[in-house]
């Protein structure tokens, strides 16, 4: 597991993503949802079983930055996508 820890700023919460148009044959699905969810509070599930809850505020090809962790809202993460297993948001409530 790749993990960077930085001083990291405050934001307010964002509304969840829709995935009604999310294609799970695509070899980029996890890019795609993850580009989906920036902005959005967000729990990733690593590979090696980990996880890591905070707001997902920046999407590259190789790495993912998690600011605000929870529990350690003062502190950010940058963490290697090909190390993400899951990625978890909350879902619109009924």
């Amino acid at each position: 597991m790749s993990l960077f820890v930085a001083t990291a700023a405050f934001a307010a919460d964002a509304p969840a993503p829709t995935s009604a148009a999310l294609d799970l044959s695509d070899d980029a699905v996890m890019i795609t949802v993850l580009n989906q969810s920036k902005g959005q509070n967000v729990v990733l599930r690593l590979y090696s079983g980990t996880e890591l809850s905070g707001k997902l505020t920046e999407v590259g090809e190789f790495a993912v930055r998690v600011t605000e962790l929870t529990g350690k809202e003062f502190y950010e993460a940058v963490v290697r996508t090909d190390n993400i297993d899951a990625v978890i948001t909350r879902s619109k409530g009924k």
